[in-house]
């Protein structure tokens, strides 16, 4: 497999800041999630990136292909689309259903993508953008392996930790670390993703604070504090 170099890739993603409607974070400060049902820390000096679901949390420093720091909700009806044992789950099935069980989903859903949209990028008319995309520069899913599964527990809730690798078109190695839970009603992704290669160790420390940060609470749309 052909490898990027270090500059050229840290160049490429600096594309990613060309998108409207990125919020900077200039201090850290306590973000409130979906119908209030989470609180959490963002990190001061990184930014949040444009989801077209506004459900959906995602977070970066320098580039969504240099790492990725993320809170995902997704209904009950569609937390794992390439999984048909899920299909017909009652609210009662999810409930019960154990971590590892939520786990070996969440990797079959690794392995066929998230398919999480972010708001379009510019055009470049000579096709720059084109050429260097954030989207092309990010792992494939298809190259998910399995490295590490163990017992986690994240807001009071219990979890897993399912630890992943991926590449992406340059050969480029990445790690990723996934937790899931059901809350109020939905399925939630807490997720951790960077290239091994220097962002994954000056990164995860921010990500264990962010972590060990996040509060569950009951969902509110009237009279929140």
């Amino acid at each position: 497999m052909k490898h990027l170099s270090f500059g050229a890739l840290a160049f490429s993603l600096l594309l990613a800041g060309c998108a409207a409607s990125w919020k900077p974070v200039d201090k850290e400060v306590v973000f409130k999630g979906p119908g209030r049902a989470y609180l959490v820390n963002l990190p001061a000096g990184w930014k949040r990136a444009p989801t077209k679901d506004q459900d959906h949390l995602v977070l970066t420093r320098d580039g969504l292909s240099l790492q990725q720091i993320a809170i995902y909700r997704f209904s009950l009806s569609e937390p794992f689309p390439a999984v048909p044992a899920t299909r017909k789950f009652t609210r009662e099935d999810w409930q019960l259903a154990l971590a590892e069980e939520l786990a070996g989903y969440q990797l079959q859903q690794l392995k066929a993508g998230l398919k999480v949209e972010m708001e379009s990028e510019p055009v470049d008319d000579d096709g720059f953008l084109l050429k260097f995309s954030v989207t092309s520069s990010l792992p494939f899913p298809s190259t998910v392996e399995q490295t590490r599964l163990v017992p986690r527990v994240l807001a009071q809730k219990t979890s897993f930790q399912l630890e992943t690798t991926s590449f992406n078109n340059w050969g480029l190695k990445y790690n990723t670390h996934s937790s899931g839970f059901v809350h109020e009603g939905a399925y939630w992704l807490v997720q951790y993703s960077a290239p091994a290669l220097h962002y994954w160790d000056e990164s995860l420390p921010v990500f264990e604070q962010f972590r060990q940060s996040m509060e569950l609470k009951e969902k509110c749309f009237l009279f929140c504090s």
